[in-house]
């Protein structure tokens, strides 16, 4: 059966998928062959496949189209209870129809269900590519509308289109198990996921999504243990529903964050190990370890980097700070090309945290209170951050990286951090539309994304004035305020509160663990 996807809302083609996969595959059986060169549409098959408690036994894009042949005769053997295919899939001459013919002929497949997408909006054509692939006699050509990048465009994708990766700073399981995360990628052009210790502490506090795996975990676990195994679950789930982006994307991005426990963020060994144990723990190519941008963290960092592990620098508010992070990731580049490890699948984000700076600033300014200083209200922030990236485009250009990039060497890219709005009187998307330039990433808080779905403006703001922040900064620092001081205050408090955080979430686990009627061992 045809199964249109030229328009409108991706939603629906979930649930018409959803149906027609149902409908065509027994119940007992879950081998589906998913051939399509559109990452968006693979990943939406796989969650229609998964609504149907189906898997999809292999997904192929058009730059590995030539192993579908080759895929299909692997799944002969277990018979696949449906094919679902793109007609003309781009750049591939004809091999969609070989590969429709082949399902045919081959004995094992014959009989199979082929479900055909289709984004040619005219339905003579549609009918002209289905009876050249010879299924008009199987094709009840009923319209199910979809295709997101011909849905009205949202500022979200026009963002991303700006260069900008849009990150959701947010993860709970439900998000991931219901298939609501998968449904969002498309709709809200994301293409990646951060997680901390508050996170998780509010996931784990709200209902009882983790009541299973919680009872399910060996008596002996500490709470910590079980944290670990809980949030290392939650994460890897998220890496796989991004890791179509991910590879779309030739390892660019699709990345989902694990943060190292708090305890280590003055623990330059106690770092690397904790963060190697995470890597191997949650064990996929698209997992990025968050190390805290301390001096201890610096260290760690070039380390890792030089492991082939990819790293989130997290709480960085100083651009001392965060010269030293970029230092450190090009000096792990290094050490790993002289070892003679390939570049290209390290990726590093540098997390620059943005509002909490406007936040202790403006408290200084109000105590003083002289024209001059309200005049700087709201602007310390974004000015801190627009001279980061000054810095990173900097840094980033030369002899010294040239000769990095000329071995696939990746940037690291500047990730703005904590950008929701905590002053009601300023607009709560000025932390988005102040700071957007390529090479960038935003991780949005939930209510700051659905902000700037609906109202946000796009255009590139975060080089437009370096001489303009610098001048945000000296005038501070006539008026006494000094932005090293509040930086390393926030960074402190930085520390401090993911620390709470953390010993809260462990709380948690006892006491709900206990609840469930399991002993616990003491903590860790």
């Amino acid at each position: 059966m045809l199964i249109d996807s030229s328009a409108q809302n991706p939603a629906t083609v979930i649930d018409a998928l959803e149906a027609r996969i149902a409908a065509s595959a027994p119940a007992e059986h879950g081998a589906v062959l998913v051939v399509d060169d559109d990452p968006v549409m693979r990943t939406l098959v796989q969650v229609a496949c998964k609504q149907a408690n189906l898997g999809v036994t292999v997904a192929v894009d058009a730059a590995t189209f030539r192993t579908a042949l080759t895929a299909l005769t692997a799944l002969s053997a277990s018979s696949p209870t449906v094919v679902v295919i793109d007609i003309e899939v781009g750049e591939v001459n004809g091999l969609d129809l070989d590969l429709v013919r082949e399902t045919r002929a081959n004995a094992a497949t014959a009989a199979t269900p082929i479900l055909v997408l289709s984004g040619y909006a005219d339905a003579t054509t549609r009918t002209e590519k289905v009876q050249r692939a010879g299924l008009y006699s199987l094709s009840t050509l009923r319209t199910v509308a979809h295709r997101p990048m011909n849905a009205p465009a949202t500022p979200l994708h026009a963002l991303h289109a700006a260069g900008q990766s849009i990150w959701l700073d947010f993860i709970d399981r439900t998000l991931l198990a219901s298939g609501e995360l998968a449904r969002r990628i498309p709709v809200d052009a994301l293409t990646g996921m951060t997680s901390n210790p508050t996170i998780f502490e509010k996931a784990l506090a709200h209902g009882n999504a983790y009541d299973a795996q919680l009872k399910s975990l060996a008596s002996d676990r500490t709470p910590w243990a079980i944290f670990e195994a809980v949030e290392t679950e939650d994460v890897r789930n998220a890496c796989d529903i991004f890791r179509a982006t991910y590879d779309a994307a030739k390892g660019g991005d699709g990345f989902v964050s694990i943060e190292v426990s708090p305890g280590t963020a003055h623990d330059t060994e106690g770092t690397v190990q904790e963060a190697h144990r995470l890597w191997s723990t949650v064990a996929r190519p698209n997992v990025m370890i968050k190390v805290p941008g301390t001096p201890a963290g610096c260290a760690a960092l070039r380390r890792l980097i030089a492991d082939g592990i990819n790293v989130n620098v997290t709480l960085l508010f100083s651009l001392g700070a965060y010269a030293n992070i970029i230092e450190a990731y090009l000096s792990g580049l290094e050490d790993r090309a002289k070892a003679g490890q390939p570049l290209g699948p390290v990726s590093s984000v540098a997390s620059f945290f943005v509002s909490r700076v406007d936040s202790e600033i403006d408290k200084r300014l109000d105590a003083i209170g002289t024209p001059d200083a309200l005049a700087l209200r709201g602007k310390a922030a974004v000015a801190n951050a627009r001279l980061a990236y000054a810095l990173f485009r900097e840094k980033f250009s030369g002899a010294r990286w040239d000769a990095l990039a000329g071995k696939d060497a990746r940037v690291q890219r500047p990730l703005w951090a904590s950008t929701g709005t905590k002053n009601p009187a300023y607009s709560d998307v000025v932390y988005v539309e102040t700071l957007i330039a390529p090479h960038t990433v935003n991780t949005f808080p939930p209510a700051t994304l659905d902000a700037f779905r609906d109202h946000g403006k796009v255009a590139r703001t975060a080089d437009i004035d370096d001489a303009g922040s610098q001048q945000v900064i000296d005038q501070l620092a006539k008026l006494g305020i000094s932005l090293d001081a509040v930086t390393d205050k926030l960074l402190a408090e930085g520390l401090d509160s993911f620390q709470k955080s953390f010993n809260s979430v462990l709380a948690g686990i006892e006491e709900k663990v206990s609840a469930l009627g399991r002993t616990q061992p003491a903590a860790r």
